[in-house]
């Protein structure tokens, strides 16, 4: 394999575009020509030419148009968007009408569902043999399980591997196929709606160790997650493994596919580019923004047009602030 490694920061002027009407952004998509904005349980649609506000709608609950928990993804269809939130997947046209939605009937948890072909693919919280895992399946076309791709032990015996709720999202779905990255080491599976592999990207890769003072941060962030007292029962029964995974997160646009990892030079993340092939482009250093406090989560972050486009609150006026950045 040829390795042809580009090292860079995001030194050019960037586009930063206020979005008032947002309080608190959890997901942030560009497809259809239109911006995306999740905000706990309420979509925003912009106008990708003027972002001007489009739409706003949503609100919790377990009817139709209302959505259970927050959003936790929005993914591009042909025709419609699909609207993922906790055991609910809802289908919307581009402008954000309600088309349909389908109720997910099995696991405590279920969701960030994604389009496949006449497929789907989303993650369910399984159980067996006393030991809870998060799974990644793949569905047929009314949400049954076809076959289960991959499952990151979560709870045993009372113990939480944390970090292993990280690998549940680490796919991506685009133009009928998927993106997933494996169990083991730095690897990449290409399959295609029917989950057949086409293609596995592979590379030699140490990944980041997991620090004394990254467990206190992770810890502390679970903390502000939970009650008082249910953080003094779960306090010493969360574990970790000696490494971060080898890959952060999976986007794929443009025919392009950014792996972002868990490594930093400087202050900036480690990024790698590949061809839908899965032939090497470049490796790159950006700036990717982790939420205040938080020691795992960016700020909303998408890749455009060789742009990077991320969702900042700004701490000073309290006001949502899309940065655009050139891809250098």
């Amino acid at each position: 394999m040829l390795f042809c490694f580009t090292f860079c920061s995001l030194v050019s002027a960037e586009r930063v575009i206020e979005l008032p009407d947002i309080l608190r952004a959890e997901q942030l998509v560009i497809c259809h020509n239109r911006l995306y904005v999740a905000d706990q349980v309420t979509m925003y649609i912009y106008s990708l030419d003027d972002f001007k506000l489009i739409k706003k709608f949503g609100k919790r609950g377990e009817g139709p148009k209302e959505f259970m928990q927050q959003i936790s993804g929005v993914f591009e269809g042909k025709d419609f968007i699909l609207i993922s939130s906790q055991n609910k997947a809802s289908f919307y046209t581009p402008d954000g009408e309600f088309i349909k939605e389908h109720k997910a009937k099995s696991g405590i948890f279920s969701g960030f569902y994604q389009v496949a072909g006449k497929n789907y693919v989303g993650v369910s919280a399984v159980t067996d043999v006393g030991v809870m895992y998060f799974g990644i399946f793949l569905y047929d076309q009314n949400f049954k399980s076809i076959k289960e791709l991959a499952r990151y032990k979560f709870v045993e015996k009372g113990k939480f591997n944390f970090l292993n709720m990280l690998r549940m999202i680490s796919f991506f779905t685009y133009k009928d196929k998927i993106y997933m990255a494996g169990e083991k080491g730095f690897t990449i599976n290409i399959l295609d709606s029917n989950a057949k592999l086409l293609n596995t990207i592979t590379r030699d890769y140490k990944p980041r160790k997991i620090t004394a003072k990254d467990k206190e941060d992770i810890k502390e962030l679970f903390k502000r997650g939970v009650p008082s007292e249910q953080w003094a029962v779960l306090k010493d029964r969360i574990v970790f493994d000696e490494t971060y995974p080898p890959v952060f997160f999976i986007q794929v646009a443009d025919e392009i596919i950014y792996v972002s990892t868990w490594k930093k030079k400087d202050d900036l993340n480690e990024l790698f580019l590949y061809k839908l092939d899965g032939s090497f482009v470049a490796q790159k250093f950006i700036k990717v923004l982790l939420r205040p406090g938080d020691a795992i989560r960016p700020y909303p972050i998408t890749f455009y047009k060789g742009k990077i486009f991320q969702l900042i609150e700004d701490e000073d006026d309290e006001i949502w602030k899309l940065h655009i950045t050139e891809l250098k």
